[in-house]
């Protein structure tokens, strides 16, 4: 086990008690990467004891320079100024998406410090088909920096090999299928480290394209959607295909479901490495070295799972998302709901002190609703479509309590039963008083940001 730091390193920005920040740059990312190699030590109490220290220095600024949580924080009793205790931070009541997105730059914060460097807009890529657009600093940016070099040496990554990435390209439409090539990894890695190429294949190329790209990029490691590395798999176990360079796939964006783990295990030999983030936000979570779990970024983010009640979930029960960005001085977000869901883990066996999730299970809008309200995760045994009929693609989209319709885009046209077997298949998962039909497209869209949900309700409570 590494040693840790038992006294807080002083910061050099304002409003930052810890980690203590060092100047932007290379440099200052492995000061701050050292930080965090002595932080993920510490025991989980005084984990907790710095992330509520540092979460009283952002609502002290938040209630001096935003109105809105000036009214809020007041209304809530919340002591200006003081350290807040985990049991008065539950009173803040919680911000939607739709109070990001009627209030917009209401919330931003004027001013905020000059020490967190320059503020910019980022927008999400609402997949939940609700986008939303917020103001970071050169501060947050560079701590999204240190976090992916802490992934990469987390995992072992030989930062002297090849990586690759098949992804959305930003600024390209969706026709775009150009191939892009680098001399390094990109920053963060080029800033702090030298490495190897790197190259970058746009999502919208076809899959028989990908995997011949693959095979004449020979990359060691690879970043890719879920949803993408299924259908590689898919293409893969068909064919015969593996790709012996290939070390490591990492996965962002969408959920990894441990089905997915197990057939890149059986049929690529490989493991996945996901990680858990927003776009608005910054990183939530990494998946632990050795492990399946993910560790909270807590330095970075204080992350709640809440129940019914809004009390907080134990190990191994499930609740909603609730995030706070722990630098956010341009724009806070305080108790941010982000529709997600997860179950929260128990100590991980890896020693770290970082809080766990023990899987990340999706958004409300990915949970069925049953014909008497309830809401479960659905399970239409998806693993045997491909098993079935000529499915490229498919989603399951519910419009109501009772129908869903089962959308295909296929490598073929129907022949024979099939279309009959994949219906009576999906029937036979449905919850007894639902309905299926299905629908045929040429292709399921992806999200203005690359990604792609399999099952998506519409209802609306």
């Amino acid at each position: 086990m590494t040693p840790y730091l038992h006294y807080p390193v002083k910061s050099e920005v304002e409003g930052i008690a810890w980690p203590g920040l060092p100047g932007l740059g290379g440099q200052g990312l492995l000061a701050l990467l050292y930080q965090l190699q002595q932080s993920e030590w510490l025991p989980p109490a005084e984990v907790r004891r710095r992330q509520y220290l540092q979460a009283s220095h952002l609502a002290a600024h938040a209630a001096a320079t935003v109105p809105f949580y000036r009214q809020r924080l007041a209304e809530a009793a919340i002591p200006n100024g003081k350290p807040i205790r985990p049991e008065d931070w539950r009173r803040i009541p919680l911000l939607t998406r739709e109070d990001l997105q009627s209030r917009g730059e209401d919330l931003a914060s004027a001013p905020y410090p000059k020490g967190h460097g320059k503020a910019t807009r980022v927008s999400s890529s609402g997949s939940t088909g609700k986008p939303v657009t917020v103001l970071t600093t050169a501060v947050a940016q560079q701590l999204w920096g240190a976090l992916t070099l802490r992934d990469h040496l987390w995992h072992r990554r030989e930062l002297w090999q090849k990586f690759a990435a098949i992804r959305k390209i930003k600024g390209h439409d969706t026709r775009d299928r150009r191939s892009i090539r680098f001399g390094s990894w990109q920053p963060p890695v080029s800033h702090a480290f030298y490495s190897g190429p790197g190259s970058l294949l746009s999502i919208n190329t076809a899959l028989d394209e990908q995997v011949r790209w693959l095979q004449e990029e020979k990359p060691a490691f690879l970043l890719c959607y879920p949803t993408n590395l299924q259908a590689l798999i898919d293409v893969c176990r068909d064919k015969g295909i593996r790709f012996p360079g290939l070390r490591q796939i990492r996965t962002m964006a969408e959920i990894v479901a441990p089905e997915l783990r197990a057939q890149c295990r059986e049929v690529l030999g490989l493991e996945i490495a996901d990680m858990y983030s927003a776009q608005e936000c910054g990183y939530f979570a990494l998946q632990c070295p050795g492990h399946d779990h993910y560790l909270v970024q807590a330095e970075s983010v204080l992350l709640e799972v809440l129940d019914e009640a809004g009390e907080p979930c134990r190990a191994s029960e499930t609740g909603r998302v609730v995030v706070t960005p722990l630098y956010g001085f341009a724009m806070p977000l305080l108790r941010y709901d982000i529709g997600d869901y997860a179950t929260v883990g128990g100590p991980s066996p890896c020693g770290r002190g970082l809080p766990v999730l023990e899987r990340i299970l999706g958004r409300v809008r990915n949970m069925l609703v049953l014909p008497d309200g309830q809401r479960v995760w659905p399970a239409f045994g998806t693993r045997t479509l491909v098993t079935l009929g000529p499915v490229r693609q498919f989603q399951f989209v519910q419009h109501d309590r009772r129908n869903i319709e089962a959308r295909f885009a296929l490598w073929r046209p129907f022949e024979g039963d099939e279309e009959q077997r994949l219906l009576a298949h999906v029937r036979a998962t449905m919850p007894e008083g639902m309905t299926v039909r299905i629908t045929l497209a040429d292709e399921i869209p992806r999200s203005a940001g690359g990604k792609y949900e399999d099952f998506v309700c519409l209802v609306r409570d």
